[in-house]
């Protein structure tokens, strides 16, 4: 019986150090199925993150905010692309209302500009008007000045005239009385 033990307990310990081995060996093996696993999930993130960033770095280099993210997937960093490129379409609509208002605005100003030089030109020629008028009435004024002078002379000659005729007057009566 103990011959019959001891090679009982001899093949019991060869078969629990190859289960043991085999064991170990799945373990090894599971182990670096979920390290290829977790690397791989790393590297999916990373790359989507660095195309990200790309994006952004581009946009801040040139400005232009046509550019998108193209990220694929149905996880969160699929998610914020979407999101993100719904922020620069946002963006986008504001600076092209932006520039239709200010396009609206210049052509306002414009149109109120002309308008104030059609004031001034017209303000111009009324101006030009009034000093016409006024240059008129000064030569009216000198013209009926002269006609007062004129006529001041002309009632002193006929008062002169007059004072000669009653001189004449007298003169005549004193001869025929005499």
């Amino acid at each position: 019986f103990r011959t019959f033990s001891t090679a009982l307990m001899a093949e019991s310990n060869s078969q629990t150090k190859t289960l043991e081995m085999i064991k170990n060996i799945i373990s090894g093996a599971v182990l670096f199925i979920i390290i290829l696993f977790i690397w791989q999930i790393s590297r999916s993130i990373n790359a989507q993150v660095q195309r990200l960033l790309l994006v952004i770095q581009r946009i801040s280099e040139t400005n232009d905010i046509g550019m998108r993210a193209d990220l694929k997937g149905k996880d969160e960093l699929a998610s914020v692309g979407l999101h993100f490129n719904t922020l620069l379409d946002k963006i986008e609509d504001l600076v092209s209302g932006s520039q239709d208002k200010s396009h609206q605005l210049t052509g306002s100003t414009n149109n109120m500009q002309g308008q104030l030089e059609g004031v001034i030109e017209q303000f111009h020629v009324q101006a030009d008007h009034t000093t016409t008028m006024a240059t008129a009435v000064q030569e009216m004024v000198a013209t009926i000045n002269e006609i007062s002078e004129s006529t001041t002379i002309a009632v002193e000659g006929v008062q002169q005239a007059a004072g000669n005729a009653e001189n004449g007057r007298l003169v005549v009566e004193s001869t025929v009385t005499n």
